[in-house]
């Protein structure tokens, strides 16, 4: 077990794994535990590599309450023991974002009456870490006026959040931003005079995977699916930005974007004159064809699945593998296929068609910022390296 390497009191200061904790929250598909004995004192809690994405905190008839909604329901509750009860020392969490998550709502008032699953207030003025649930249709007007609708900045109103975990090096708050992406349920905006060199984007409390950044047309699209909302900085591509026009809230989301945005300066605008290592056509690089839009797959648990990716480009796409550990990772070749299975989780694997290992170089990957997952020993660069990927640590 991990969890007691190296675990500040950023991720509580408990010091326990799963053998030695009160409670564990690992992944358990539909499992509904009632702890009836909690005693927040002495006991302690144990948090898997659950992302704040994933797991929700909240307090309901006075219960202290964290579900995993997208795992079948499931829920822990420590039966009388409300969120202020709890304190630092009850914790050990793995995951950075789930840590930010809880630990700021315990040891107050914050999730009183929070029975309809949310956390915190609603991100809109960025004091939560969690800014939203569900698809963000009751966060779509996190300002405190109503008024996100105004010409060139989303949500421009938002607050002047205290930038706690910034990513990128804009250092701006949402009221002094440029651009604010922030929950605004429906809304398509067009920004048609956003400056590169000087502007600058503040992105709100949205987790990893909510937002999806694509280039196309000359022009570069935040979107958020699960809040049918948009925004598009017209005449603008991934290579005219960099970390200079960012603050990121969540510091896995900005893992996600940051890297997009460094795979678009790499590419550029996605012209067939970018070349693979072998442009004579002998051995030529696996996978999809590039067609100019950078795609991020996120890699994650979901127990059982066998997700089949057969549209990866090497030339430009993204293998984000998030809160995943070293330890849960096993890369195989299967015919022409490139397999990822998370371990011990269903026989979960992620099947890249038509992709080998030497088709991938460093920029085709990402992870969470404090994940090393990528350079730990027998991590996915060692693992590319044994199945014949030679040069993966030179790119």
């Amino acid at each position: 077990m991990t969890g007691d390497e190296g675990l500040g009191s950023n991720r509580g200061s408990a010091n326990v794994d799963a053998d030695t904790a009160d409670v564990v929250i690992t992944w358990a598909y539909g499992q509904d535990d009632v702890v009836t004995d909690f005693d927040p004192e002495t006991d302690t809690i144990w948090v898997d590599w659950l992302t704040a994405a994933d797991i929700d905190v909240y307090e309901e008839n006075g219960s202290a309450v964290f579900a995993v909604p997208s795992n079948g329901d499931q829920k822990t509750t420590l039966q009388g023991v409300p969120l202020a009860e709890l304190s630092l020392a009850n914790f050990t969490i793995l995951d950075e974002s789930a840590a930010e998550e809880i630990l700021a709502l315990i040891g107050s008032d914050a999730g009183d009456d929070t029975g309809d699953n949310t956390t915190g207030d609603d991100g809109g003025d960025g004091s939560s870490d969690d800014g939203s649930t569900g698809d963000g249709s009751d966060g779509g007007d996190t300002s405190d006026g109503g008024d996100s609708s105004s010409g060139d900045d989303v949500g421009d109103d938002g607050g002047d959040a205290v930038v706690t975990n910034p990513n990128g090096t804009a250092g701006v708050t949402a009221a002094e931003a440029t651009v604010v992406i922030t929950w605004a349920w429906g809304q398509d905006t067009v920004i048609d005079d956003f400056d590169s060199p000087s502007d600058t984007i503040f992105v709100d409390w949205f987790h990893s995977g909510e937002v999806e950044v694509s280039e196309a047309n000359g022009d570069v699209t935040f979107a958020i699916p699960g809040n049918s909302q948009t925004v598009t900085l017209a005449g603008i591509s991934l290579a005219d930005l960099s970390p200079a026009n960012f603050t990121i809230l969540d510091g896995q989301l900005g893992t996600e974007i940051l890297g997009v945005v460094s795979a678009g300066n790499t590419v550029g605008n996605g012209d067939s004159s970018q070349d693979t290592d072998d442009p004579g056509g002998d051995g030529e690089t696996g996978g999809a064809q590039p067609d100019g839009e950078v795609d991020v797959f996120h890699f994650d648990w979901n127990w059982g699945a066998r997700d089949v990716i057969s549209d990866f480009a090497p030339v430009e796409d993204i293998l984000d593998f998030g809160a995943l550990p070293a330890a849960l990772i096993s890369i195989s070749e299967v015919d022409n296929d490139l397999v990822f299975e998370v371990l011990n989780n269903g026989g979960h694997a992620y099947v890249l068609e038509g992709v080998q290992a030497e088709d991938l170089s460093a920029a085709n990957f990402t992870a969470a910022d404090w994940n090393t997952v990528l350079e730990s020993p027998n991590g996915v660069f060692d693992q590319l390296v044994m199945l014949g990927n030679q040069d993966i640590l030179l790119t």
